[in-house]
């Protein structure tokens, strides 16, 4: 949907000097000549959007191609099949002659972003009248900045679904401590046992800061060199820890160690071997404040530096600090800028994570970047599965089913911000968020030519709720095993390893693997629903036979590994 067009009437002789042509008028969005008429402000923080990117724009693609990041090419290929070339209108930098004339009439430029074709700054009322006049300018809006509540304490839960027959606790390969739960409830465990863990997946998150990196859940991360990068983008520094700038971010360390965190006995997360980039796009000084251009600078810089597969954030706008925010319509994917953002992300090949937000029911209570058609709004529910009360709830603005998915966001185990070994729980969809990134990683490395949208489908197809979904509770609590298990039926043919199949016998007394023309020694594993191994052995032949006379009935999977490539095969026990 395009912004609307907003013309400024002259309410008194104290704005006649901000006054426009009609022409000129129409740049100007209707929050900031709101901003501007009823605000006592010398100085205006502002988006400013270019018409197009000049000329030359197919010489300009070649050579945004060949700095992209190998991983971001190698993730782009992976949704734009069909494409010759990978980089987009997106990736072009903002025309360097737009942008010189521009800089001439801002009082401090903030974020140049080439995804949305703009520059935030800062700039005045006189400074802003010049830059309407520029020809190349398509419209001039206001930066917001959003007050944030990221977590909850209350837990009046409702909406239980008792259709979902949760995995019961079992002797697993790791001991998770009291991180367990959070994770058993959405089948990781049984996941990490059959040998994924995130493994060689890139997750960008972006939070408030990290003030306690030095805590030993991330002693694995960092020892292994697994952060790739780190830039506060609040005070424009390296440092994503706390330093005597602005904001604080022991909100940060709390989501990190939720994805990705490894201390055996005490926490365990999902992605516990994925790399990660830390960006701090949050300034807490000003009512938790958080600004739509820092999380959208990130997204640019995290794409052009490493190419993430993954972003994971929990915030989201609705209510902002001058007063204003996005109502019920607004909130239609189309209309905000963090979400155009998130979307432009989303069409590059990035799973997109976000928190749904702590505001509870009513009508529309999901934030910005959330509302978004192909971000995944992830929203909580209790260690029992029951929906939290304090879970926003859809739909978009278009009427679209949001959130769409929902893992455990009460009393979730995380590290401490204050001590190098200790643990506390927390509450909110903050802690949801990250515990369905990190999952997604999982299923990413398990299925490594599923693209975004596919890991995207996956989960909100297989989730608990998936028949019958709603506004409060989505389309339910993913699990990742049956998330595999759709997707190797709708991609099943890359995973072939030379016409893999199993065939079991009448009596389910055996099983016979068959590789057609298989030349190479293969390893096979057999695994309970658990994840436990119940067989293993290595194999030159065309197929071998598997005696199950021992196997208790239920749900089996069969691993073969051939080289360097794995196939994961579902079949039943029914005696």
């Amino acid at each position: 949907m395009p912004f609307k067009k907003y013309i400024l009437f002259i309410f008194s002789v104290l704005f006649v000097s901000f006054s426009f042509s009609q022409k000129h008028n129409t740049k100007i969005t209707k929050r900031l000549a709101k901003e501007i008429s009823s605000s006592e402000k010398n100085i205006y923080t502002i988006w400013i959007f270019y018409k197009d990117k000049g000329n030359n724009i197919k010489s300009k693609l070649t050579a945004v191609e060949s700095n992209l990041p190998k991983h971001a090419i190698k993730r782009r290929k992976k949704l734009m099949k069909d494409k010759n070339s990978v980089a987009t209108f997106y990736d072009i930098p903002v025309n360097e002659n737009y942008f010189n004339q521009t800089v001439k009439y801002i009082t401090k430029l903030r974020h140049k972003s080439n995804w949305l074709n703009a520059i935030s700054a800062e700039a005045d009322k006189k400074q802003i009248n010049k830059i309407k006049s520029l020809p190349f300018v398509k419209r001039i809006d206001i930066v917001r900045t959003s007050k944030i509540n990221r977590d909850n304490s209350e837990f009046n839960f409702a909406s239980l679904y008792q259709e979902y027959s949760f995995p019961k606790s079992v002797k697993y390969n790791l001991n998770y401590g009291n991180s367990l739960n959070q994770l058993e409830q959405i089948n990781v465990p049984a996941a990490h046992d059959l040998g994924y863990n995130g493994n060689g997946i890139i997750i960008c998150m972006m939070d408030a800061g990290f003030n306690n990196l030095e805590h030993q859940v991330f002693a694995k991360m960092i020892f292994e060199n697994r952060i790739l990068g780190t830039w506060d983008f609040v005070n424009n520094d390296t440092i994503v820890d706390d330093q005597s700038d602005m904001g604080t971010g022991s909100h940060g360390t709390m989501t990190l160690s939720t994805i990705g965190g490894f201390y055996e006995g005490k926490l365990i997360g999902p992605a516990y071997e994925a790399k990660f980039i830390l960006a701090k796009t949050e300034n807490t000084d000003s009512e938790t404040t958080a600004e739509e251009d820092n999380w959208v600078a990130a997204m640019e810089w995290a794409e052009n530096n490493w190419g993430p597969d993954i972003t994971s954030t929990s915030l989201g706008y609705i209510d902002f600090d001058d007063g204003t925010g996005y109502d019920a319509s607004e909130l239609d994917g189309n209309t905000a800028t963090i979400t155009i953002g998130a979307d432009i992300a989303a069409s590059l090949g990035i799973l997109v994570v976000n928190s749904a937000g702590n505001e509870g029911s009513g009508i529309t209570t999901i934030g910005a970047p959330a509302d978004g058609d192909s971000v995944l709004a992830v929203g909580a529910v209790d260690a029992d599965g029951n929906r939290t009360s304090f879970s926003s709830v859809g739909p978009a603005g278009d009427g679209r089913i949001k959130p769409e998915v929902m893992a455990q966001g009460s009393n979730v185990t995380v590290a401490s911000p204050s001590s190098v070994d200790g643990y506390i729980t927390n509450s909110g969809t903050s802690f949801s968020c990250p515990l369905t990134a990190g999952a997604a990683a999982v299923l990413m490395q398990m299925v490594p030519s599923a693209s975004n949208m596919d890991i995207f489908e996956a989960l909100k197809m297989t989730a608990n709720n998936h028949k019958t979904p709603d506004n409060e509770y989505g389309w339910g609590i993913i699990n990742i095993i049956t998330a595999y298990q759709y997707l190797i039926g709708t991609l099943e043919s890359s995973f072939f390893i030379n016409k893999i199949a199993i065939y079991p016998n009448p009596a389910n007394n055996y099983i016979i693997v068959d590789l057609s023309e298989n030349t190479n020694t293969v390893n096979l594993k057999i695994y309970n629903i658990s994840g436990h191994p119940v067989f293993s052995n290595d194999f030159k032949n065309n197929h071998i036979t598997v005696d199950t006379s021992d196997f208790k009935n239920g749900i089996y999977f069969c691993k073969i590994i051939n080289g360097n490539k794995t196939f994961l095969k579902k079949f039943i026990i029914s005696k």
